[in-house]
C-alpha cells in the first residue's frame, strides 16, 4: 500500500480518475456516489466554524453569516446546506494552513472544517511558532456531524475487493478493541 498526501481537490480528482484506488476522510455526497464506492463509515466528525477571538461572531443559522467572508477547503463538501448556500461569501483555500493564516490576517472572517483537523493544524502551526492558536477560537454551535469513509473509484478494477477487505478489517478491529485504542490515543473519545 502506498499513501500519498496531497491537496483535497487533487486527491478527489486522482481518485475519481482511478489514478489511485481511493481516498480516506471522504464524506458521502450524491456527486461522489456517481463515480465512487464508499466503505462503511469509520468515524464521525464535527464541522465547525472558527474565527478570530476578538470578532465575537455568533450565529444560529447559516443565514446569520451572510455578511462574513468564509473560508473552506478547495473541493470540499461541508454539508448539503452549506454547499448549496449560494448567498454566503465563500472563499476556497488550498490548504488549512493558508486559510488559518488568512483568518488571522483578517482576510477571512470565518473558516470551516473538521474540528479535529483544525485543532491539529493549529497545534502544528504553534509548533512552527506562528503563535496564532490563542487568537483563533471555535464558534458554536457545530455546523455538521458527518461520517468519514474510504472512497474507492468505480474505475479501479479492485474497488469492490478493497471495500470488502477494508470493511472486514474495520469490523475486526472494532470487535477486538484496537479501534477504541486508536481513538483514545488520537482523539478525545
Amino acid at each position: 500500500m502506498t499513501i500519498a498526501w496531497m491537496p483535497w481537490a487533487r486527491a478527489l480528482a486522482t481518485a475519481k480518475n482511478a489514478i489511485c484506488d481511493g481516498i480516506t476522510e471522504a464524506y458521502h455526497t450524491p456527486e461522489r456516489a456517481l463515480w465512487g464506492r464508499y466503505s462503511q463509515p469509520y468515524y464521525e466528525v464535527q464541522g465547525a466554524f472558527y474565527s478570530r477571538k476578538n470578532s465575537n461572531i455568533t450565529f444560529q443559522t447559516l443565514d446569520d453569516l451572510k455578511s462574513y467572508r468564509i473560508g473552506f477547503m478547495r473541493g470540499a463538501s461541508v454539508s448539503a446546506e452549506f454547499d448549496a448556500a449560494s448567498f454566503l461569501n465563500k472563499t476556497e483555500v488550498n490548504s488549512l494552513k493558508q486559510g488559518l493564516k488568512m483568518l488571522d490576517r483578517n482576510r477571512l472572517d470565518l473558516i470551516i472544517n473538521n474540528r479535529l483537523v483544525i485543532e491539529f493544524e493549529l497545534g502544528n502551526m504553534e509548533a512552527e511558532n506562528y503563535g496564532i492558536s490563542d487568537r483563533i477560537v471555535i464558534v458554536n454551535p457545530y455546523v455538521t456531524a458527518r461520517n468519514l469513509h474510504v472512497l474507492f473509484s468505480k474505475k479501479s478494477k479492485n474497488s469492490q475487493i478493497l471495500i470488502l477487505d477494508f470493511n472486514k478489517g474495520l469490523d475486526k478491529i472494532k470487535k477486538n478493541g484496537v479501534y477504541d485504542d486508536i481513538l483514545s490515543k488520537h482523539t478525545n473519545k
